[in-house]
């Protein structure tokens, strides 16, 4: 394969044509933003970039520029973190929870969000069975996920009078622009409408991603 930039032969003096593209394939410095885009307008794919401001080396691609991330260190794996740019946390609770009228966890995970991260946005995903033995016609059991102490998506599930009625649920939940870092809690919450319905909720598995934004 033939070189990106030509070879300079012995004796040749180095030509204008051939610095300009080596000083474009090395790391351009500006003060922010939008100082590069007034000096640099026209970037090329692979064209890499320090900003001053807030320290960071971007890189120009087909969707225009993106930051680069730190390198990916050891203590991260170990805590959960899938690239520079990602940490997930899953759990299971296959015994049966007793469901009263108030809200309350039934499952939780944590999300270590490393300190770099500027904001980051995250995604939960809980399944689970319900059951109720001698429930009330119109007993409702209520399901939401909660990220990071703010209550998100919920599914009402509505409970015959049948003894021992069951039902499979899911429910999602989303939630964006968060910025605090460290240890945050990601939970699948459940309540029964009715007391002493003796609702439970078992076989649960819940999963949580978070994806930095900035």
């Amino acid at each position: 394969m033939a070189p990106e930039i030509a070879d300079v032969q012995s004796g040749e003096s180095i030509a204008s044509e051939w610095g300009d593209s080596l000083r474009d394939r090395t790391v351009q410095r500006y003060a922010d933003a939008a100082e590069r885009t007034t000096e640099h307008p026209s970037p090329a794919q692979g064209d890499l970039s320090f900003l001053a401001d807030d320290q960071t080396v971007w890189v120009f691609s087909a969707s225009g520029w993106v930051n680069i991330a730190r390198p990916v260190q050891a203590a991260d794996v170990a805590g959960g973190v899938a690239s520079g740019f990602e940490v997930d946390n899953s759990t299971e609770v296959n015994g049966p929870t007793n469901l009263g009228t108030s809200l309350v966890d039934v499952a939780s995970v944590t999300l270590s969000i490393p300190a770099g991260w500027g904001s980051w946005k995250c995604f939960a995903y809980a399944s689970y069975v319900i059951q109720a033995g001698a429930a009330g016609s119109g007993d409702i059991t209520e399901t939401r996920i909660r990220i990071d102490g703010t209550d998100q998506q919920l599914k009402v599930h509505s409970v015959t009078a049948d003894e021992n009625f069951t039902d499979d649920g899911s429910v999602g939940g989303r939630r964006t622009g968060m910025t605090t870092t460290g240890n945050r809690s990601v939970s699948l919450r459940a309540r029964s409408q009715t007391a002493g319905a003796t609702e439970t909720i078992r076989d649960i598995f819940l999963y949580a991603r978070a994806v930095r934004t900035s």
